[in-house]
């Protein structure tokens, strides 16, 4: 490929053409040799400005080819030069792209500026490119971007442990990729979703969705891909004291390593066989993968991958009754705990206000509905009036009659009060349904799946139990089980007594319902498990 573009940029002489042959060949020449690239594009550019256009549309195409290597000189600038000077190139690609018209490309500007803003620690920025490139993907209706970009966006949430807006993309993103074939974007869904498991201490689900990913990643050619989803499938055996499979993976992921000179990353893996050595009492194995851990990480100068390496060495010295070699570990840990800290407590303050921002974005489709209620308000106010309640009714599949009670107190809140009183009883679909025409129409759904639960002895133990404590109880369990059917998509319908009943599939139709509706159940029986062995206050 690259000679043929050699032979064509020798036998022309035209500006347009030889300026679209260089952005080809740097395109060709960018993984393996970026400072080139980076020299054929500029010489693109230089091309460009000589180029004469006879007619508008030539001089559009003109324009449009010179955002293309501005594009991607701004790529390039983000690996050899100052960082700055990317945003820069960005910007005036993207000015060019919305200027003349050409969606495509500036949702693909954009993209690249929010990844460039979140390698900065940006995570503001980036929240916001991502989500206008998102709705031009979607207004284009171009499915393998919106996939792409709602990862992107989990990730970002991800990042900063709001898991709640996270699961939320990527229950958008798996949705959106039922019809794709595209196993690059499943295999992101997939390991992302095994990260956030992993965050919110769900290893069971964890090991599932990692595992997903370790099969869609067997046949990829990049052994750096294998290496990472192995790594974190024996980190997740770690955590579940299943030494046996977390050295068949750690074993694997060595062995995928091998052929990367790089050294980022194998701190993590040292310290997970030394973890894995531990496990099986080895302590002098352990210590061993612990020093190589620690010595690693003092080359990558990773504070994280410090923090790691020495938590390990403090691990394993402590148990084999190393006194002062712990205590050294101790401090080097404690010293690289420090160096983060700032930066955690700058990501507990963005994720604050990240939550709120996305409570905002939640309601920010109940204005009409919202100014209707402040009206209602003045009204009861002036007339005393203290209650007013409606029902609504949602007819779901499979022989199932739900029948959800609206019951809307207004006290004078306003409308943000009122909005999370009606998102709060109802699906938001429903909640929309009703803000929008007055009334909720029953609806027909010929494939769900029931979630139930009843639990076991529950007369006899509220017997012993005074009724404040039996309420604080049931109370515990269920805005658990409320937590873990939000994180899964599926909709709760209602309790009674000590009975939980949800449904997946419903209000809006998903394929995986029965899927969905599996993980939260086997969710729900692993936090009652924790909380029988009191694992969980």
């Amino acid at each position: 490929m690259a000679d043929s573009l050699r032979s064509a940029i020798q036998s022309e002489h035209r500006d347009t053409v030889l300026a679209r042959l260089h952005i080809d060949w740097g395109t060709q020449l960018y993984k393996t040799k970026p400072d080139s690239a980076q020299m054929l594009w500029r010489k693109s550019l230089d091309y460009l400005k000589e180029a004469i256009a006879p007619n508008p549309e030539e001089a559009r195409r003109l324009q449009l080819l010179k955002a293309t290597a501005l594009n991607n000189l701004g790529i390039v600038a983000e690996k050899l030069i100052d960082p700055e000077d990317a945003i820069k190139l960005y910007k005036e690609a993207l000015d060019i792209r919305q200027k003349h018209d050409d969606p495509e490309g500036a949702m693909t500007v954009l993209n690249n500026m929010g990844v460039y803003f979140k390698k900065q620690g940006h995570t503001e920025a980036a929240l916001k490119y991502y989500k206008e490139s998102l709705e031009i993907a979607r207004q284009l209706d171009w499915q393998d971007q919106e996939i792409n970009l709602l990862v992107n966006l989990a990730l970002l949430y991800q990042n900063t442990q709001f898991t709640e807006a996270s699961a939320d993309y990527y229950r958008q993103a798996l949705q959106a990729s039922v019809d794709s074939d595209d196993n690059s974007a499943l295999d992101r869904i997939y390991n992302g979703m095994g990260g956030l498991m992993e965050l919110t201490a769900k290893n069971d689900s964890a090991l599932y969705y990692y595992k997903r990913s370790f099969d869609l990643r067997k046949n990829s050619p990049d052994p750096r891909q294998k290496a990472n989803v192995c790594l974190n499938i024996a980190g997740i055996f770690v955590k579940m004291s299943i030494p046996d499979s977390a050295e068949k993976y750690i074993t694997l992921c060595f062995a995928y390593r091998k052929p990367i000179s790089e050294l980022g990353g194998m701190a993590g893996i040292y310290a997970v066989a030394s973890d894995i050595e531990s496990l099986k009492k080895n302590k002098g194995k352990a210590i061993e993968l612990g020093q190589k851990a620690l010595e690693l990480a003092k080359k990558t100068g990773s504070t994280y991958e410090l923090r790691t390496a020495s938590n390990r060495l403090y691990e394993a010295y402590r148990d084999a009754g190393m006194v002062r070699e712990s205590l050294e570990m101790l401090e080097i840990k404690i010293a690289a705990e420090d160096s983060i800290q700032n930066t955690e407590n700058a990501r507990q303050l963005l994720q604050e206000k990240f939550k709120m921002d996305y409570e905002r974005m939640r309601l920010s489709d109940s204005l009409e509905f919202a100014k209707e209620r402040e009206l209602q308000d003045l009204r009861l106010a002036k007339t005393n009036t203290r209650l007013q309640q409606q029902r609504i009714g949602l007819l779901s599949a499979a022989g199932i009659l739900l029948l959800v009670l609206l019951l809307a107190y207004v006290i004078y809140g306003g409308k943000r009060k009122s909005e999370r009183l009606l998102l709060n009883i109802l699906p938001k679909e429903v909640a929309s349904e009703l803000k929008k025409t007055g009334k909720a129409a029953a609806k027909h759904h010929n494939n769900v799946t029931v979630i139930f639960t009843d639990f076991k002895s529950f007369t006899e133990e509220s017997a012993r139990m005074t009724p404040e404590e039996l309420v604080a109880e049931v109370d515990t369990c269920f805005s658990a089980f409320d937590r873990i059917c939000t994180l899964h998509g599926v909709e709760k319908i209602k309790t009674i007594g000590d009975a939980y009943m949800a449904v997946s599939g419903l209000p809006v139709a998903t394929p995986d319902h029965a899927l969905r509706a599996a993980r939260a159940a086997m969710d729900m029986m692993q936090f009652m498990q924790k909380r029988n062995e009191g694992q969980l206050l």
